[in-house]
């Protein structure tokens, strides 16, 4: 059986449709190929650039790791210094007090051979407003013992 001319005529049409069809894509495609090439070659001139902005993020990131490690040791050394800082602030303030309670000692002393009774108070009052903490024993015998005396004496001198 021989196949239907008809047939085979809109099936011959079809496909030349479809050819049309194709063609003008094609032509469409090749019309834009020179804008394909500018846009290729734009993109090949952009990977330099990339490299170097890659590479500059690259060395930014390095200078900001070291910049933060740097400040954290500052930091560091900002906190030992305060820390020695207060541990110097208060050891002059013992040696004042150590000063103060020696002035103390040596007041009521001499205030009690001299008979002047309020003036022994008032170097005993002078005492009691040292601050108790900062008169503990040191672990300097020497220092520890004349302490001791001191505060001994005056203890004795605010009985009396």
């Amino acid at each position: 059986m021989l196949p239907n001319i008809d047939l085979l005529e809109k099936e011959l049409e079809t496909l030349n449709t479809r050819e049309k069809v194709l063609n003008d894509e094609l032509s469409v495609l090749l019309s834009n190929q020179d804008s394909f090439e500018r846009q290729m070659i734009s993109i090949k001139n952009l990977v330099p650039a990339l490299q170097i902005i890659t590479q500059d993020a690259h060395n930014l990131s390095n200078t900001i790791s070291f910049t933060a490690a740097l400040a954290d040791n500052i930091s560091g050394k900002v906190r030992e210094l305060d820390v020695t800082k207060s541990r110097v602030v208060a050891c002059l303030q013992r040696a004042k007090d150590i000063i103060d309670l020696k002035k103390c000692t040596d007041g009521v002393k001499k205030a009690l051979e001299d008979e002047e009774y309020e003036e022994a108070a008032a170097h005993i009052h002078r005492y009691l407003n040292i601050d108790a903490a900062s008169l503990q024993l040191s672990s300097d015998p020497a220092e520890g013992s004349s302490l001791h005396q001191a505060l001994l004496s005056l203890d004795d001198a605010e009985k009396k």
